[in-house]
């Protein structure tokens, strides 16, 4: 999807339908006193795949042209209930960033759209290493 420059992606407290991943552009997310640019590649709002009811932490405004991917949670979701193997691996990842968040020392409400502060890539080989094992 295209995002003209100016306009809001999503703002603070928006219910979370999508995950954006970014792709050329530049945009700006701004949570509480802190802006980031996020670089392309980046996935804006992933919380929202694995924890439910998941808020928008800030605003995401495109700067100029933003060109996103878009990723329906709802779709995602459905996708993983009629796909097997790919549905077993992210339920063990979605246990697993929920129990990360669970110990995290950042308390839920502080969390971002942008960073959940967990080794995101442990985390994943982490789950792929346990549905081998079953």
């Amino acid at each position: 999807v295209y995002i003209t420059a100016g306009k809001d992606i999503f703002v603070k407290g928006q219910s979370a339908k999508a995950v954006y991943i970014t792709s050329h552009g530049v945009c700006r997310y701004a949570f509480e006193a802190s802006v980031l640019k996020p670089e392309p590649g980046t996935w804006i709002s992933e919380p929202a795949i694995w924890l439910g009811g998941w808020r928008r932490r800030g605003t995401l405004t495109a700067q100029e042209r933003v060109d996103l991917h878009v990723l329906n949670i709802v779709e995602f979701r459905n996708f993983l209930t009629v796909n097997f193997s790919f549905g077993s691996y992210a339920c063990q990842y979605a246990e697993m960033v929920a129990r990360g968040v669970h110990h995290s020392k950042i308390p839920f409400t502080q969390l971002s759209d942008m960073n959940l502060e967990l080794d995101q890539e442990e985390l994943a080989a982490r789950a792929y290493e346990y549905t081998q094992d079953v």
